[in-house]
């Protein structure tokens, strides 16, 4: 299985990831998105990431696997309304294991 790790987005999907764009993501099975969609953990940038991150996970096998960062700040305040803004279409890993072709994965996104 070819897996493509990113984390650190920032809230710059937009710019980060258009056909125009200095990132490129390689072909892969399975997607794995290890922290920090937003900047500032703001509401406005929650409403953009997980949407555009289903987007991008259609282009994987395997879909994709979603871990809150350390600015992910709604992640910690309140686990459930971080949890309602991810797409059923991608799995996200809040102190939780998933295994996927056979692999295991396991997300903690909030670590002391």
């Amino acid at each position: 299985m070819k897996i493509v790790c990113i984390s650190d987005t920032h809230s710059q999907q937009g710019e980060l990831f258009t056909t125009s764009s200095r990132l490129k993501l390689p072909e892969g099975d399975l997607l794995i998105q290890a922290g920090d969609l937003t900047s500032q953990g703001r509401p406005a940038e929650y409403a953009a990431a997980p949407s555009w991150l289903g987007t991008l996970a259609e282009r994987f096998t395997h879909g994709a696997v979603v871990i809150a960062g350390n600015h992910d700040f709604l992640a910690e305040r309140d686990p459930e309304a971080f949890a309602a803004l991810v797409p059923p279409s991608l799995t996200y890993l809040n102190d939780s294991g998933v295994e996927i072709g056979g692999l295991r994965f396991w997300g903690s996104p909030i670590t002391p």
